[in-house]
C-alpha cells in the first residue's frame, strides 16, 4: 500500500501532492489526478456572480450549490466574498462531491464560520444517508455556544460527544476543524483541541464518511449550514457566514490544524510538501534485538538470533537478582532506518516519529530514542555497519553496548528525548524539535533511530512493550517518518508556483 500525504501550494487552483511509494518520489501532480485535498471551496466568486460556488481545488469535484439564493457577501474571512446563510432556509450544498467522500474512512472537514446568533439550531455541518437517522452532524447545542458532534449508522450512535458552553461566539471568525484516523477524532477550535465529553463512543473512535455511508445506508447529502436529514427533530440552518470550506483524506495532525488555522485561506499555506517513508518501503527497514541471560549458555543463544520476520519488534529493559533463584537479565531494543537520500537535501520543516502499538503497550510506560551518529558506519552504510535487517543481532548492532554497561547505548548514539507508548493499535508520535534538527543536519541521506526502554525494570515477568513492524499486514501500521519540506527552486519553476521567496535551502 502506497503511503500519501498532502501538498500545499500558494495558489488556491494550484495544489499538488508529493506521492513516496515504495520509498521513491513519483511525479508531483496536481490534485486532481491524485489523492490528498479532496475538495476546497473558497468562495470567491464574488457578490453577484451566483448560487454557486466554485470547487477550487482542481480536482473538479463539483460545485457548491447556494441554496435559496445567491448568498454570496464581501465581509468574508478571506478573500474577496464568503457565503452568509439568514438561519431560516439558506444553506450549502456539495450533492455532487457525494461520490469522492463516501468511501473515506480517514480525514479532516475544515471551515470558517461567523455567527449572528447563538442557538442550538446552527447546523454547521452535516451528512445523511437515506434521509434517515444515518447521519454526521457538527453543530451548536447546550446555550448555542457549546458544539455537539454527533454520528450515526443504522440507528446507532457512532459518537456522540459536546463541548462545554462558550466556544462558540458571535460577530467573529472561528475555524472548525474535525479530524479522524488510526489515532482516534478530535475537535479543534481556532487551531486548538477542546474537549469534548462522550456520551457514545470516545477519543479513540475512528468514524469518518464510510463509517456513516455503511451497509444498508446511502450516502445522499452532504451540506454546510444545515443539516439535511428530513428529521425534524435533527434538522436546522445557520444563521451567519461561512466561509473557505475544505475536505481532507488524511487526518491532519494538532500541528497541521494549528498551521492551518494560522495561515488562515487554504490557499494562503507557505508550500508544504509533507511525505511518509515508511520502514516497509525500500528506503526502509526495522527489527529488534535481544538479549536474555537464561539462554545464553545454550546452544542457541538470543543475542545471535535475528528477530526481523517477526510482525512487531519488542522493548524490554529487566535486570531480576533472585528470578527463580538466579540473578537474570532481559534487554529488547529496537532498530528503524529511514533512507533520506531522495529528498536532495531540502530543508524540513516539520518531522515526527509515528509507531502503532502492537500489544500491552500503555500511557504509563516511557521510552528513549536514540540516533545513530553521522560518523558511525552504522547510520550512513545500507547494511548499517552490520545492521542487515535479516542479520543483525544483539552481538552486531551497531551503537549497542556490552551488557556490563546495563542498557546503555555506546557514545556514537546521540539521545533525541522520550516519548509515551499508547493503548494497542493506537499510535505514539515523537516529533521533538530533536527529531527536526537530526535529519536537517544530516549529512549522509540515511538516519538510523534506537528505540530503548526508559529505565531497567526489576521485574523479569513484566509486560512485553511492542510496535508493529513493518511485516505485518496492515500498512497503516507500519512504522513511518513523516516530514514536511520547502522544495528545491527547480520543483518550483516545474510547478510554476512563482513562490520563490519563499523557498530555503539547506546548507
Amino acid at each position: 500500500m502506497s503511503r500519501y500525504s498532502m501538498t500545499r501550494a500558494q495558489s488556491p487552483a494550484s495544489y499538488f501532492r508529493v506521492i513516496l511509494a515504495a520509498g521513491l518520489f513519483a511525479a508531483a501532480a496536481p490534485l486532481a489526478q491524485a489523492a490528498g485535498l479532496v475538495g476546497y471551496w473558497s468562495f470567491n466568486e464574488g457578490v453577484g456572480s451566483g448560487a454557486e460556488g466554485l470547487e477550487t481545488s482542481g480536482n473538479n469535484i463539483g460545485a457548491a450549490e447556494l441554496i435559496n439564493g445567491d448568498s454570496h457577501t464581501a465581509s468574508s474571512a478571506f478573500g474577496i466574498s464568503a457565503v452568509d446563510l439568514n438561519g431560516t432556509d439558506q444553506f450549502i450544498r456539495l450533492t455532487n462531491s457525494l461520490d469522492s467522500v463516501r468511501d473515506l474512512t480517514a480525514g479532516t472537514i475544515s471551515f470558517w464560520v461567523n455567527l449572528d446568533s447563538l442557538s442550538p439550531a446552527n447546523r454547521l455541518f452535516g451528512s445523511t444517508a437515506n434521509n434517515t437517522n444515518d447521519f454526521w452532524r457538527i453543530a451548536a447545542t447546550g446555550d448555542g455556544s457549546a458544539i455537539n458532534l454527533l454520528m450515526k449508522n443504522n440507528g446507532g450512535d457512532l459518537i456522540r460527544a459536546d463541548t462545554a458552553n462558550g466556544v462558540l461566539t458571535t460577530g467573529s471568525w472561528q475555524h472548525i476543524a474535525y479530524t479522524s484516523g488510526s489515532s482516534g477524532n478530535a475537535l479543534y477550535v481556532n487551531g486548538s483541541a477542546v474537549t469534548l465529553t462522550y456520551n457514545s463512543g470516545s477519543t479513540a473512535t475512528q468514524s469518518f464518511f464510510e463509517q456513516i455511508d455503511g451497509p444498508g445506508s446511502d450516502l445522499n447529502n452532504l451540506t454546510f449550514g444545515r443539516l439535511f436529514s428530513g428529521n425534524a427533530g435533527v434538522d436546522g440552518y445557520t444563521n451567519g457566514r461561512m466561509d473557505d470550506i475544505s475536505i481532507w483524506n488524511d487526518a491532519l495532525s494538532s500541528t497541521e490544524v494549528a498551521k492551518l488555522y494560522n495561515a488562515g485561506a487554504v490557499s494562503s499555506f507557505t508550500p508544504w510538501y509533507f511525505n511518509t517513508i515508511t520502514t516497509a518501503d525500500d528506503r526502509g527497514a526495522d527489527t529488534y534485538i535481544e538479549y536474555d541471560s537464561r539462554f545464553e549458555g545454550g546452544p542457541d543463544p538470543s543475542s545471535d538470533k535475528n528477530y526481523n520476520d517477526e510482525g512487531s519488534f519488542r522493548i524490554k529493559a529487566a535486570d531480576d537478582p533472585d528470578f527463580n533463584g538466579s540473578p537474570e537479565q532481559l534487554y529488547r531494543k529496537g532498530y528503524l532506518r529511514f533512507d533520506l537520500s531522495s529528498f536532495n537535501g531540502e530543508e524540513f520543516t516539520d518531522a515526527r516519529l509515528e509507531l502503532t502499538a502492537f500489544s500491552a503497550n500503555s500511557t504509563s510506560k516511557t521510552f528513549a530514542i536514540y540516533a545513530i551518529n553521522d560518523a558511525d558506519a552504522g547510520d550512513n552504510d545500507q547494511d548499517l555497519g552490520g545492521y542487515d535487517p535479516d542479520g543483525i543481532t544483539w552481538n552486531n548492532a551497531p551503537a549497542n553496548d556490552n551488557i556490563d554497561n546495563d542498557n546503555d547505548i555506546l557514545a556514537n548514539a546521540t539521545l533525541l528525548g522520550t516519548f509515551n507508548g499508547n493503548a494497542p493499535n493506537a499510535t505514539a508520535i515523537f516529533d521533538d524539535q530533536a527529531l527536526l534538527d537530526l535529519l536537517n543536519a544530516d549529512t549522509d541521506g540515511m538516519v538510523t533511530l534506537i528505540i530503548t526502554s526508559l529505565g531497567i525494570s526489576s521485574d523479569f515477568t513484566s509486560t512485553v512493550y511492542q510496535f508493529y513492524s513493518s511485516e505485518t499486514s496492515n500498512a497503516d501500521y507500519f512504522p513511518r517518518l513523516v516530514v514536511s519540506i520547502v522544495p528545491e527552486p527547480s520543483t518550483f519553476a516545474l510547478l510554476g508556483l512563482g513562490a520563490m521567496a519563499l523557498i530555503r535551502r539547506r546548507r
